[in-house]
């Protein structure tokens, strides 16, 4: 048994010179400091979590373990409680490492328990399926044994009742689960799912597996509702709910990735696909193909998640889409006419995986000017760091009446690990988590709540 210690950083404001911002095609980064920042403190908090080993929690190889649990950290708040939920990440080896819950209590952390079943091999991506519950669900893809294998994993329900955790499996067979997303698909009132196979192996030739919500909670496999597999071998690398069109039922949205030899010629890729219900069918079915690459015109880009919001607030919901590559990591936005018909703009982030590494982001309104911002959950690269220090303000793509620029408002937070850094948007605050394993069997969550 192992006590495990958790550090904890109090909420940090900033003195911060005036923002400024900037508008191009490619942001580059910012290294500049305007000012100096007070160096943040931080407070210890001790804790003792049966089951888990020193390999476990520092990760015995690369991006295991403890060290690797940031893409599935959910922090919320429910019955005015901070809930924080931590499935760690285990590529390589088994057994997998149980989730870890915490509950914020008189303003500091308290270990409430960890549980087995909620044990994933990589939480790769989530959802809240139903906010006043505070009910979410998971993409796992499983562990990468040693030979280089993948077992896959499941679709999995995490429930949160009173001060407790229930997990249960969605999905009825294993699968390289990539993304997920939600969604009331056939119009009864409960939200479905739909999760992203990555991959082609598997039960389903289909790379979108479809679950319907029963009235007792459960889910129901239905592989009729939704007709996605329209080309053979094209791949996916995100999904997405959301009704674009402001009709009676959600599109479902299933986005590119690359790395396949099949799709180097350019006609053999797409950007995105659009799925909308098709009454006289009763089933979904492609609605809408932009046509336009964008960004997948480079043969390599693959995407790795998607979010809609109205960014330029003409009423039509947009597409923020982030995308990997070669040595790449970018964001691009596509902009809805209002009539469903998206088209690629000249607003990109783009960054090497020397300055920084990022998969999923967040979209949320936090200065409530009324166009949403874009934050990046970076695991890892240099931050732009100077020295110790990590400068916060390349996380942040800020939307200033429709166009996108950086801020230099030179916040920077100094001697802290900036790998695996996921940031939430809580009770009108924004925070940042990080999570770091150390030799001694500890674990360091890095809290910041920096004053943008």
């Amino acid at each position: 048994m192992k006590r495990v210690i958790f550090v904890l950083g109090i909420v940090f404001v900033f003195a911060c010179s005036k923002t400024t911002e900037t508008s191009s095609t490619n942001v580059q980064p910012n290294p500049s400091v305007n000012q100096p920042i007070p160096v943040p403190k931080y407070i210890n908090n001790n804790f003792t979590i049966s089951g888990f080993s020193i390999p476990n929690i520092t990760g015995a190889q690369i991006q295991t373990g403890v060290n690797g649990s940031i893409s599935g950290t959910i922090l919320y708040s429910k019955d005015n409680v901070l809930n924080l939920v931590i499935p760690a990440t285990l590529f390589f080896t088994t057994p997998l490492i149980p989730a870890i819950h915490l509950i914020k209590s008189n303003n500091s952390w308290q270990f409430e328990n960890s549980y087995n079943d909620g044990a994933m091999g990589c939480a790769r991506n989530y959802e809240c399926i139903d906010s006043s519950n505070q009910t979410w669900v998971y993409a796992d893809h499983g562990f990468e044994l040693s030979s280089g294998t993948w077992p896959f994993g499941n679709m999995m329900l995490m429930k949160t009742v009173g001060n407790k955790l229930s997990f249960n499996t969605i999905s009825i067979n294993r699968s390289f689960y990539h993304s997920i997303s939600t969604g009331d698909l056939n119009n009864d009132g409960l939200n479905d799912v739909v999760g992203l196979h990555m991959g082609t192996k598997g039960d389903w030739g289909d790379n979108l597996h479809t679950y319907l919500q029963n009235k007792d909670g459960t889910f129901s496999e239905n592989r009729k509702i939704l007709v996605s597999n329209l080309i053979a071998g094209r791949g996916a690398g995100a999904v997405l709910i959301k009704d674009l069109f402001g009709d009676s039922r959600p599109e479902v949205i299933k986005a590119d990735y690359g790395f396949n030899s099949t799709f180097q010629k350019q006609s053999d890729r797409y950007s995105f696909m659009i799925f909308s219900y098709n009454n006289s069918t009763n089933k979904y079915e492609l609605s809408k193909d932009p046509g336009a690459l964008g960004v997948y015109a480079t043969n390599d880009r693959g995407t790795t998640s998607i979010k809609a919001a109205d960014f330029n607030k003409d009423g039509a919901l947009d597409l923020a889409i982030a995308t990997e590559g070669t040595n790449f990591n970018g964001i691009e936005i596509w902009i809805n006419d209002g009539k469903g018909n998206f088209t690629p703009s000249n607003q990109k982030l783009e960054y090497t995986f020397e300055q920084l590494q990022f998969r999923e982001f967040e979209v949320f309104d936090y200065n409530k000017d009324g166009y949403p911002d874009i934050f990046l959950n970076p695991w890892s690269g240099k931050l732009f760091k100077d020295g110790n220090a990590i400068l916060m303000d390349n996380l942040i793509w800020k939307n200033t009446g429709g166009t996108f620029g950086s801020i230099t408002k030179g916040i920077t937070i100094p001697d802290i690990n900036p790998t695996f850094m996921k940031v939430f948007f809580v009770n009108n605050q924004i925070t940042y988590v990080g999570v770091k394993g150390n030799l001694d069997g500890s674990i360091t969550l890095n809290e910041i709540n920096p004053n943008y």
